[in-house]
């Protein structure tokens, strides 16, 4: 059994993916806690029970059966899987095959049982970004984050030497304005403004240095977690001390105390809602445009798909057309009672160097999202 703490390439989806009898893929949330371990194991066990009555269903033999019950037995003994949790498992099991990954991102429970495995919930995990840089700021003090797709958020320690806090940044702790701050309100105000400004322009500096050595051209996005008046200052001092046009989000959350999985929580859920603007931004490009290179029709997409004709492909993962689809000449067959050919023709289009984006269509746009498929071709049809 291997157990894998990485998205998985191009190569291996396309393995997983081949025609492979008895196949049983099961996803599970799964957190490093030990009451959600242990809701993940008992996940688990349902969730190939549920598979084993459905291979039961379809005639398998007792040995398939047999097989398949002492994969999920070493999955579930297997202390390398579960003491080193992320946020979700993606367990792949055939009576001759085991494969587990390891993710930081959230995934549904769900299991699927087929003659090939399921890998569209990890093709999204795949194929939509996994990794940003986070600051927490208070006037208490700051810390930079890192969340990757194979890690959950760490801390960066900084290489510069900069102020701590609010406190050290001005050097004073002085936020009152004087000994007779009841008779000069404006004042008192005034200073508090510099005093937070100060500050603000300091940590812009060292987040701007800092995520430039890391991160050179600024391609890793970077979300904020402050509060009033920090959360308003910060972003202009960014943009000033920043040369690399990052993409910077403030959300306005109290960041005193944040601990590592806290952090995480907050820039998954951030990745999440980022990746859905993302897409929706696209399609409005697409819609918006003379429409000569986008395909919305699924047998053309295939088609295209075949010819290496994809540029991007973005298809909705919650979405079963059932049918046979050859990646090879792109003719494309509906049958109910086939496999699911979206996740054959995004594989496809991977194959021949196109970019895949699984979606849940339900959650983009409606205006611009007519699914279960939208393609941009590279050239005009």
């Amino acid at each position: 059994m291997a157990i894998r703490y990485t998205l998985p390439t191009t190569e291996i989806l396309q393995e997983l993916a081949g025609e492979r009898p008895a196949s049983v893929t099961v996803y599970v949330d799964a957190q490093p806690t030990v009451t959600e371990r242990e809701r993940a194991q008992t996940a688990v066990k349902s969730l190939f029970d549920e598979a084993v009555s459905q291979l039961k269903v379809a005639g398998e033999s007792q040995s398939v059966i047999d097989a398949i019950q002492t994969r999920r037995d070493e999955v579930l003994a297997e202390n390398d899987v579960w003491a080193d949790l992320a946020r979700s498992l993606a367990i792949f099991v055939s009576p001759d095959f085991s494969d587990v990954f390891v993710l930081p991102s959230r995934i549904d429970d769900a299991v699927f049982v087929s003659n090939r495995f399921a890998v569209g919930p990890l093709l999204r995990a795949v194929s939509q970004l996994q990794e940003a840089y986070a600051l927490t700021l208070s006037a208490k003090g700051w810390s930079l984050w890192h969340a990757t797709p194979e890690t959950r958020a760490e801390r960066i320690v900084p290489e510069g030497d900069w102020p701590a806090d609010a406190e050290e940044a001005n050097g004073s702790p002085d936020l009152d304005g004087g000994k007779d701050r009841a008779s000069r309100p404006s004042k008192i105000e005034n200073h508090r403004s510099l005093y937070y400004a100060a500050y603000a322009r300091e940590v812009a500096r060292a987040t701007a240095a800092e995520l430039q050595r890391v991160d050179a051209k600024g391609r890793v996005p970077l979300v904020v977690f402050a509060v009033s008046p920090l959360a308003e200052m910060f972003p202009q001092h960014f943009a000033a001390s920043d040369s690399t046009a990052r993409d910077v989000t403030v959300i306005e959350q109290a960041a005193d105390h944040l601990q590592a999985a806290a952090v995480d929580e907050r820039i998954r859920h951030f990745l999440s809602r980022y990746n859905v603007e993302t897409v929706d931004a696209a399609l409005r490009s697409l819609g918006e445009s003379d429409g000569s290179r986008v395909e919305r029709d699924l047998a053309a997409v295939g088609r295209a798909a075949a010819q290496g004709a994809i540029d991007t492909l973005y298809y909705d993962i919650t979405s079963h057309v059932h049918g046979n689809y050859d990646g090879e000449t792109g003719t494309l067959a509906l049958d109910e009672g086939s496999d699911d050919v979206l996740g054959e023709i995004a594989l496809t289009v991977l194959r021949l160097g196109g970019k895949v984006v699984a979606v849940r269509g339900a959650v983009l746009d409606q205006d611009y999202w007519t699914g279960p498929v939208v393609a941009l071709r590279r050239f005009p049809a």
